[in-house]
């Protein structure tokens, strides 16, 4: 399990960044710093810090993090994290038809991987201002 925390100290974690990719992780970390970032690796991770991190305000979670969609972040957002439902973004580079129509029926909004990160930071601003 990986938690990592990026922003400055004055700044409260307000995005949950989960992708088994370290790569991608940092990348995004790197381009939404500013706005105070949180990372995990794995959903059991991301649960922690969603029930641990009451002031979050925006998650981006891969759809294919291994052997545990994305979706069942989504899930866990959906039951106890009801606030950030809809603030919860989905990253990938290819969604099965099932998960498009399974995102798309509960309004969730999808980055493309690979995408530009002036996009993913047009995502962040549309969401946290």
């Amino acid at each position: 399990m990986t938690i990592e925390a990026m922003g400055d100290t004055q700044t409260l974690e307000r995005v949950l960044i989960v992708d088994d990719d370290p790569r991608i992780r940092a990348i995004c970390a790197a381009a939404l710093r500013p706005y105070g970032v949180v990372v995990a690796e794995t959903a059991d991770a991301a649960a922690d810090i969603l029930v641990d991190h009451p002031h979050l305000q925006l998650v981006l979670c891969d759809m294919d993090l291994g052997t545990v969609s994305g979706r069942a972040v989504f899930e866990f957002v959906t039951e106890h994290r009801p606030d950030l439902r809809d603030r919860f973004v989905v990253m990938s580079g290819f969604l099965h038809p099932d998960e498009a129509a399974f995102l798309a029926s509960h309004g969730v909004e999808c980055f493309e991987k690979p995408g530009s990160l002036v996009s993913l930071r047009e995502i962040a601003k549309r969401y946290l201002g």
